[in-house]
């Protein structure tokens, strides 16, 4: 059987990068030749917000106001399109704590451009026999670039 692994020197990985050769042990019989292969995946850095509540906005408080109004009437009929109006809005207020809110803008950074020298082992082993057989590969150094 044969063992691979992938290597960035001593180091761990980039953040974002990962490399993964499979099958993981390569079985190889008598003389005949096994495959493998390498996956190789980076992380694109990616940004962007969260909505914004409206509290602090026109709409909002107009719309408070006119629930009010339409509170004050005498009519049944206008006192629950008030409650109705009121409601959604004191839930939102409540949500808010009645301030504004504005949320700050989030990135989530991806794999550092630039130019990587990833390592790919393998150690081979013969564990059928009497004498068990331990033989390493010379390594095989992938270059990846990020941009």
């Amino acid at each position: 059987t044969v063992t691979l692994s992938c290597a960035y020197g001593n180091n761990s990985m980039p953040y974002g990068m990962s490399c993964t050769p499979a099958p993981i042990p390569v079985n190889i019989t008598g003389t005949s030749a096994g495959a493998a292969s390498v996956s190789l995946t980076t992380l694109a850095a990616s940004s962007g917000a969260l909505p914004q509540i409206p509290c602090g906005n026109f709409p909002m408080w107009g719309g408070l106001i006119l629930g009010i109004i339409l509170l004050a009437r005498r009519r049944k009929r206008g006192r629950r399109l008030a409650w109705g109006l009121l409601l959604p809005w004191l839930v939102i207020l409540a949500g808010c704590g009645g301030a504004y809110y504005a949320p700050a803008p989030f990135t989530m950074p991806g794999t550092p451009a630039g130019t990587y020298a990833l390592t790919l082992s393998a150690t081979a082993s013969d564990t059928a026999g009497a004498n068990p057989v331990a033989v390493t590969v010379a390594p095989v150094t992938l270059t990846v670039t990020v941009n």
